[in-house]
């Protein structure tokens, strides 16, 4: 029997978590977290607590435009299902980490759908 070959993706993600948990900085460390209310559900990378706050990591393995978007929209649908949490956005790429403001967070208005193209 094979072993599947880890992505990239998974062995960042490893890579993080046992980090986190080896400096015993967070009280609660999960990764690959379900969530799901209302119309607004996903998975979360990784998910951390301490203090009354909650950190919200999301991992990228490429840098482009459309992948930044796309963690933006994750972390707005994080932001719209816990409302009543203070969650905190970490982008993580294979270039560097970066905090996504809750500013910028709630400014994503706009929804993904396939535009209906009408030939004239």
């Amino acid at each position: 029997m094979t072993k599947k070959k880890k992505s990239k993706h998974d062995l960042i993600l490893e890579d993080i978590v046992n980090r986190l948990q080896n400096k015993k900085y967070y009280d609660f460390v999960a990764r690959n977290v379900l969530y799901g209310k209302r119309e607004f559900y996903g998975e979360m990378d990784i998910l951390t607590y301490k203090d009354k706050h909650w950190h919200y990591y999301e991992i990228k393995t490429h840098r482009s435009p459309q992948q930044i978007r796309k963690a933006r929209y994750q972390a707005y649908k994080v932001s719209k299902a816990f409302p009543e949490r203070n969650f905190k956005y970490i982008l993580i790429t294979t270039e560097g980490i970066k905090r996504i403001e809750p500013e910028d967070v709630n400014k994503r208005k706009r929804v993904y759908r396939k535009r209906n193209r009408h030939s004239s």
